[in-house]
């Protein structure tokens, strides 16, 4: 199934190690890494500041930059485009005959908007959406007990299924 192609849709986890959606796509498929600049991130916000300073700004080019670097040392490279997620990921899935996207489940609300947006896109032409939990110090599935029976501060946390 090496023939397949994957686009793996990096977001708030740019890092190499101990990343699922890149795990399990390079385990079965040919992967191509993508990472979207989406402009919202450096509107202002609801209270009028930006949401992304010059610090922010900086840290996030160098991290991108290093992700970059380690795909590399991986035999890949990263896909880099700005612009909404929503609509490049769709067009880059059917640019490279992508069979289907991964990329890690996100919670708060517009980033979930985003999620569902790809996700309509994708599913419309056809194309496979998968989405990894990675948002937590302990893995979903790898808590002993249902996650109901998280106290309530931390159930937050994790998306009830």
């Amino acid at each position: 199934m090496k023939n397949d192609r994957v686009i793996v849709w990096f977001r708030n986890d740019l890092r190499v190690c101990d990343q699922e959606a890149l795990f399990r796509a390079s385990q079965k498929y040919a992967v191509f890494p993508v990472y979207c600049f989406d402009p919202r991130h450096f509107e202002e916000g609801a209270l009028g500041f930006s949401k992304t300073g010059a610090h922010r700004a900086k840290f996030l080019l160098e991290t991108v930059s290093d992700l970059r670097a380690n795909l590399r040392e991986l035999g890949s490279d990263l896909i880099i485009r700005r612009g909404f997620p929503e609509e490049i990921i769709p067009e880059l899935a059917i640019s490279l005959s992508a069979t289907a996207v991964y990329a890690s489940k996100e919670v708060t609300e517009e980033e979930v908007q985003i999620e569902l947006a790809v996700e309509k896109l994708l599913l419309s032409k056809k194309i496979g959406f998968e989405l990894f939990w990675q948002s937590t110090l302990f893995h979903i599935h790898d808590i002993p007990w249902p996650i109901s029976n998280l106290p309530e501060s931390a159930r937050c946390f994790y998306p009830i299924p």
